[in-house]
C-alpha cells in the first residue's frame, strides 16, 4: 500500500497513514506503522475490515471517558484488535475549550500542563510497536490527534514544514463534516473546526524553543529512552 496515504472509508473522513514523509539524514517514515484518524464510532463492517486489512491491530483512543461512553469505539471486541484508552484531556474537554486563546497556544498548553498523559501515551505506543499498525484518534482527528501526530513525526525527524502540512490536510478533509455541523450550529465558532497551518507552526516552534525537539519533550515528560527507540523501529 505504499504511496496511498489517505484511507477512504464510509463513516470516517480524516484517516491517513503517516508513512512517506522525509526524515532528516535520509529515508522516509515507513508505511503501515501509524495511522491518524477522526472518530472510530459508527464504522461500517466494510470500514472495520479495510482498516484491519491494512494491518491495524491497536487502536489508541485519545477521547475523554464521557466521549467514549457516548460514542463507543467500533473496534471494541473486533477480532484481535486491542483498543486502549488514553485521554489527553483527562476527565473532560473543558480543559481545552476553557482556556481557548488560539488553537496553536492551546496545543502548546496541552503538552506543558499534562506531560504525564503524553508519557503514558507514548509508553503505550512503544509497547505496541511491532505488533501491527497503530491507529490513534480523537473525535475530529485534529487537535489531540494533531499534536500526537506532530510528536510522532518529530521523533522520526520529519522536517517542521512537513509536520505543518500533515496537520493542514485535516482542514481539507473535514470540510464536509464542518459544513453540516455549522448548518445545525450557526452560533458556533468556526475557528474551532479549522486546521490552519499557523496553529501547528506555533506548536512546533514552541516545542523547539522550549524542549529542543519532540524527543527532548518526551524524555522530559518521563518516557524512557529505550522506549522511544522502539517507536519507529
Amino acid at each position: 500500500m505504499e504511496g496511498l496515504r489517505r484511507v477512504l472509508l464510509q463513516q470516517a473522513v480524516n484517516v491517513r497513514d503517516l508513512g512517506g514523509y522525509p526524515c532528516a539524514g535520509g529515508g522516509a517514515t515507513p508505511y503501515g506503522h501509524f495511522f491518524r484518524a477522526d472518530n472510530m464510532h459508527g464504522l461500517s463492517r466494510e470500514d472495520l475490515k479495510k482498516l484491519y486489512d491494512l494491518g491495524i491491530r491497536t487502536i489508541l483512543d485519545l477521547r475523554t471517558p464521557g466521549e467514549c461512553t457516548g460514542q463507543p469505539n467500533s473496534f471494541a471486541g473486533y477480532r484481535d484488535v486491542q483498543v486502549l484508552n488514553c485521554s489527553l484531556l483527562g476527565e473532560s474537554t473543558d480543559q481545552f475549550t476553557g482556556f481557548l486563546r488560539s488553537l496553536g497556544e492551546n496545543y502548546a498548553g496541552m503538552i506543558r500542563q499534562n506531560p504525564e498523559r503524553y508519557a503514558q501515551l507514548f509508553t503505550m505506543i512503544a509497547q505496541r510497536a511491532g505488533a501491527g499498525g497503530i491507529l490513534f484518534h480523537c473525535t475530529a482527528g485534529k487537535d489531540r490527534t494533531g499534536v500526537t501526530a506532530a510528536l510522532l513525526l518529530g521523533l522520526a525527524r520529519v522536517p517542521e514544514e512537513d509536520i505543518v502540512a500533515d496537520y493542514a490536510l485535516t482542514d481539507v478533509y473535514l470540510r464536509p463534516k464542518v459544513r453540516v455541523f455549522m448548518e445545525h450550529n450557526p452560533t458556533a465558532n468556526p475557528d474551532l473546526f479549522r486546521a490552519q497551518p499557523e496553529n501547528m507552526q506555533h506548536f512546533v516552534e514552541t516545542l523547539r524553543q522550549d524542549f529542543g525537539d519532540a524527543r527532548g519533550y518526551l524524555l522530559q515528560a518521563g518516557v524512557a529512552e529505550e522506549l522511544l527507540e522502539r517507536i519507529w523501529g
